[in-house]
């Protein structure tokens, strides 16, 4: 018999249909996790359907009514590429919502994605999130909300079908070669269920 599920399926008319809705779960998920425990720990993703959810988070009403200063921000991916690449995941969170809003610098934690060898940004960003949620061996992150796009053959993050990062090795985050993009992203790894779903596709 299959586990239960609380999981929903909503579908919406269009994008921007989607961001508002997203828009309203961060809001709701931000109020919650810091009546709770007093931190809203969030990982943004890139895409634009992102884009468009961190344009109206940084706009009002919701830019007054979110707790900013309770905030930590987190990503689930980075591309080979620097801060200030037009590539880059940060960067586009950062003219959209980072830098629109009441943050300070120690509230948000990027991925090194400009180091030539990303084997080292993704072994310091694991660490990084061991430290920030003091995780002994074997535990996770438990972040509040994590925002997770799609892409047309079902990936997300940088996890595609058939790549290494599916496999479960122990790590947390792991640099991830995509051929068909030729590049090698950064990517948070632990997705199980979505994983398998993945590793089923590419078998």
């Amino acid at each position: 018999m299959a586990a239960p599920s609380n999981r929903e399926i909503h579908i919406f008319p269009d994008a921007a249909a989607i961001a508002k809705r997203a828009s309203e779960i961060f809001l709701d998920a931000a109020k919650s996790a810091v009546a709770d425990h007093g931190t809203f720990n969030v990982a943004l993703a890139g895409g634009s359907t992102p884009k468009a959810l961190n344009i109206l988070l940084a706009a009002e009403p919701l830019r007054s009514a979110i707790p900013w200063d309770k905030l930590r921000i987190f990503f689930g991916d980075e591309r080979h590429a620097g801060p200030t690449d037009p590539d880059s995941n940060f960067r586009m969170a950062t003219e959209t919502v980072l830098a629109k809003v009441p943050l300070k610098p120690e509230q948000v934690h990027r991925i090194m994605g400009e180091y030539p060898d990303t084997e080292k940004a993704a072994k310091e960003y694991e660490q990084l999130l061991r430290t920030q949620f003091n995780l002994g061996a074997g535990q996770l992150p438990r972040f509040d909300l994590m925002f997770l796009g799609m892409g047309n053959e079902g990936h997300t993050l940088s996890l595609f079908p058939g790549t290494k990062a599916l496999h479960d090795n122990g790590r947390l985050v792991m640099h991830n070669w995509i051929g068909k993009l030729y590049t090698e992203p950064v990517s948070y790894t632990h997705l199980d269920v979505y994983k398998r779903q993945l590793q089923s596709r590419a078998g």
